[in-house]
């Protein structure tokens, strides 16, 4: 089964990926702004919003970035948030001459601390989140989002955007929640890096506490030629709280 996408604007091709139990609804204030510069295509991932009943929530990292691969336009810019940055690197890395270049919006190669890799979310807030899912589905989910925009000063009005994001599809299946945190525990790309082929340009926020902007220092170690961008007094979400900047970052970076 496909998953659900639209298209809207003009310009250069540029596909969306949206994080863990969200839904491509989250990206309405940021697609406003990028679509007079950019033809943006948005899809719901797997177990997701209008994707919710695709047959690929119990699939693999690669599955779902295959399932992705199989709906891009031609020569796209990929961009991911947070787990979507994960579903996007799996596939630069897995089909690069297909995409033209890869934005990891507040997203890592490695979502979980691991030796040598302090800069990520400690093995027991994920294992927490993954215990609490089938107990008590919606304060997990209402804590993941208040984690997002933890420590951002417009806090209140950016936890109601997310809500209303949240609640104005299909609610992501529990299976397809379970499966991301999966790879959030378990995928680890880092020594993948060196096999990435296409330019890259990494986004973080100053005050992020699911991918504290420390990641920015490793990626530069692991990517030297990559491009890194931070988004001073945002959290995870800066395409909410600083869409301004996060367009700025997306449209003046120049690929060589």
């Amino acid at each position: 089964m496909t998953l659900w996408h639209e298209t809207t604007g003009e310009g250069e091709n540029l596909v969306l990926l949206h994080g863990w139990g969200m839904n491509s609804a989250v990206w309405s204030t940021l697609t406003e702004k990028l679509k007079d510069h950019y033809r943006v295509t948005l899809i719901d991932l797997p177990g997701h919003g209008f994707s919710s009943d695709s047959a690929l929530v119990n699939a693999s990292l690669e599955e779902w970035a295959d399932a992705v691969e199989a709906l891009l336009p031609e020569n796209p810019v990929v961009l991911g948030w947070s787990l979507g940055g994960l579903v996007a690197l799996a596939l630069a890395l897995k089909h690069p001459a297909r995409i033209r270049s890869l934005i990891m919006l507040t997203a890592t190669p490695s979502f979980m601390q691991r030796d040598n890799w302090s800069c990520a979310m400690g093995k027991d807030t994920l294992e927490n989140f993954a215990a609490n899912l089938k107990a008590n589905l919606k304060t997990t989910l209402n804590r993941f989002l208040s984690l997002q925009i933890k420590g951002c000063d417009n806090a209140r009005d950016l936890l109601k955007s997310l809500k209303n994001a949240f609640s104005s599809r299909p609610q992501a299946k529990i299976r397809a929640l379970e499966n991301g945190l999966s790879f959030l525990h378990d995928v680890d790309l880092r020594n993948c890096l060196t096999d990435l082929n296409v330019p890259s340009l990494w986004i973080y926020g100053e005050k992020d506490t699911l991918v504290p902007v420390c990641a920015s220092d490793m990626i530069k170690l692991y990517l030297p030629e990559a491009s890194v961008h931070i988004i001073k007094g945002s959290g995870h979400v800066p395409f909410l709280s600083h869409p301004d900047e996060t367009l700025h970052a997306i449209a003046g970076w120049k690929v060589s």
